[in-house]
């Protein structure tokens, strides 16, 4: 009787280590895509004048199992773009998009 008791708390132990294990994993690729699609925001939203089309890539080393993609959209507004860019690992995506402004792109934005 003891020993299933025993066996019973360890199977919920050991289930509740991985929840914990997997939780922390998804927070960590959650914080360090965070930071590298605002770094990546930021670093395109300079292209925009000389004309940034929709793109993809890579990071280098510790991060290369990340990838990104940007997209430059219209809005309403003119002379005003929406810039996208999605960092993914794996399953796990994160996006941000930041409003820019496209004088040279005349209108109502758009991609060139």
């Amino acid at each position: 009787m003891a020993l299933a008791i025993v066996g019973g708390v360890l199977v919920t132990l050991l289930h509740t280590i991985n929840f914990h294990l997997s939780a922390v994993s998804r927070n960590e690729t959650t914080t360090v895509g965070s930071l590298l699609a605002l770094e990546k925001l930021d670093d395109l939203a300079l292209e925009v004048p000389s004309g940034l089309k929709d793109t993809k890539g890579g990071f280098d080393e510790p991060y290369a199992d990340y990838a990104w993609d940007a997209s430059l959209d219209p809005t309403a507004f003119p002379d005003v773009s929406s810039l996208a860019v999605t960092v993914t690992r794996g399953a796990d995506r994160v996006a941000f998009r930041k409003y820019v402004d496209t004088p040279s792109m005349g209108g109502g934005g758009g991609l060139p």
